[in-house]
């Protein structure tokens, strides 16, 4: 009797677990890790960066990580990322990587087929993971940190299929399409023009046209208040050709784009981008294909592994530019000496313009007149839903309207940066005397000795009161009012660049231009 009871009780109970299956309601096992610590202040020159291990089984089917610490009234600051089993926890090694969210968030979660914004979905690999937490700002006697980890898991037998499955699957489409981050696109696709109230001839024949662009946007997926669809239907209401979307440490953004791409929404061009955010400084890196990410782990004191992290990103196809480098807010600046020549770019203008702005603006320009070359780029930088994109925005002379002549056309200085009315037009080139050629902006101009050049400037739609200003080699050497027509100026020339500035009657920057070159030897960055 007592043997059929024990029966009759195992098989409603089976009976009840397979009703449960069935119908998906089988709460998760879960386990939950509890880690305290304190982390002290670290030296100027010291590691930025700490690694807290944990464990995940094989059946884990999601993880849920909270960091909590006083902030103490702002004096203290972390930031969250995360590298999955695959890492092998070393400072240099990218591999596993999961996701960045920097100080926007305190709790992230991850499974495999989802994720916190910042975060790769994918499989949830059996072995060491490692929370990242990048020490921003800490006061003078550190932090106390409670790290708390939930782990939910599935039956045993289950995870042991799906996990061996998982790890087969790593490298190929399927891990691709769970992990909704790797799936390769092809770098230089052309894409149809947005459309807008530009002629048909516009926007048929591009080649050698203007294209206007932001090139420096964010998303929820770092610091943003928009999603990538939100962010592209905005940036079509501003009639922008192209847009570059560089979300901090992350390329989690990449998917969505992809999804967007798969719908046929390509309108505007869509650049992949990250901004790479280091306590030093930050740059933006545009180019990168689907699931690509550049190292943030960079610190002012060790130039080589900037070097080497610059070649890595111009390996993924990508050109490099730094960000606002006088931004007053903390990590920010700029503070990579002498690094400018590892660049293709410098945004010199950043939002609305200000003095960080005209402190940009006078560095590139001292580079100039060391003989360097490096184009300069604006943009605006948006975060918040109440940011106008394309203020500034930044204008390239490409051959198509595709990413690679986008990124060509920067890479060379075919380009100006301009906040003004949409009917603005501005147009500066260069003519050797008595030769036909004409050169135009980003160009170089070859001269073996002095010889007379025309300059020939042409601003229409600008705003009264407002200012042109040729500068050469740091000085002004020509100031008029545009009044629509062209101007020609005629000088002798040698070893020199000249660039165009346009100011209002309080001297705020309206648009200026990239040098067009002239010498002897061509420069290089």
């Amino acid at each position: 009797m007592k043997g059929k009871l024990s029966m009759i009780a195992l098989l409603i109970v089976i009976k009840a677990l397979n009703a449960s299956l069935a119908s998906g309601s089988t709460p998760p096992l879960r386990q939950r890790i509890e880690k305290r610590f304190k982390i002290a202040r670290p030296k100027a020159d010291s590691e930025r960066y700490v690694y807290i291990p944990f464990e995940v089984p094989a059946n884990a089917v999601r993880l849920n990580i909270e960091i909590i610490y006083d902030r103490a009234g702002g004096a203290n600051a972390l930031d969250l990322g995360l590298f999955d089993a695959r890492s092998t926890g070393e400072a240099v090694d990218q591999k596993g990587f999961r996701g960045w969210s920097g100080g926007r968030r305190s709790s992230i979660s991850i499974a495999r087929a989802s994720a916190t914004p910042g975060y790769l979905p994918g499989p949830l690999f059996a072995g060491t993971w490692r929370v990242i937490l990048g020490l921003y700002r800490l006061a003078p006697n550190g932090v106390e940190v409670t790290l708390r980890i939930e782990i939910e898991k599935e039956k045993e037998e289950q995870s042991s299929i799906i996990s061996r499955h998982a790890l087969r699957s790593e490298n190929s489409p399927t891990y691709s399409a769970v992990a909704m981050s790797v799936a390769r696109a092809p770098r230089r696709t052309s894409f149809p023009p947005s459309s807008s109230s530009r002629s048909a001839k516009e926007r048929d024949s591009p080649i050698g046209g203007w294209l206007r662009g932001d090139l420096h946007l964010h998303t929820v997926h770092s610091d943003g208040d928009l999603t990538v669809a939100e962010l592209v239907e905005r940036a079509r209401a501003a009639r922008l050709d192209f847009i570059a979307i560089t979300d901090h440490n992350t390329p989690s953004h990449h998917a969505e784009i992809d999804a967007l791409l798969a719908q046929g929404k390509i309108s505007p061009l869509i650049i992949r981008g990250e901004e790479v955010t280091t306590y030093g400084g930050h740059f933006n890196v545009w180019g990168l294909s689907s699931g690509e990410w550049v190292d943030f782990r960079l610190t002012p004191r060790d130039p080589a592994k900037l070097s080497r992290t610059i070649r890595h990103a111009r390996s993924l196809g990508a050109i490099a530019s730094i960000n606002h480098p006088f931004a007053p807010c903390d990590g920010c600046a700029w503070e990579y000496a002498e690094s400018e020549k590892l660049f293709d770019a410098i945004e010199v203008w950043n939002g609305a313009w200000d003095d960080s702005d005209e402190r940009a603006l006078k560095l590139w320009d001292e580079i100039l007149r060391r003989g360097g070359r490096i184009a300069a780029v604006g943009s605006s930088d948006a975060h918040r839903v109440t940011d106008r994109l394309g203020q500034p925005s930044t204008y390239v002379r490409a051959r198509t309207r595709s990413e690679g002549a986008i990124l060509t056309a920067i890479r060379t200085g075919r380009a100006y940066v301009a906040d003004l009315a949409s009917d603005f037009r501005l147009a500066f080139s260069l003519r050797v005397a008595g030769a036909k050629k004409l050169y135009g902006i980003g160009d170089f101009v070859p001269l073996r000795a002095p010889q007379e050049i025309e300059l020939s400037v042409k601003v229409a739609s600008a705003p009264s009161g407002a200012i042109v200003k040729i500068i050469s080699n740091g000085k002004v050497i020509e100031e008029f009012a545009p009044d629509g027509r062209e101007r020609i100026f005629k000088l002798r020339s040698e070893n020199a660049y000249y660039r165009l500035e346009l100011r209002d009657h309080e001297g705020r920057m309206l648009a200026f231009t990239n040098p067009i070159y002239v010498g002897s030897k061509e420069r290089t960055r």
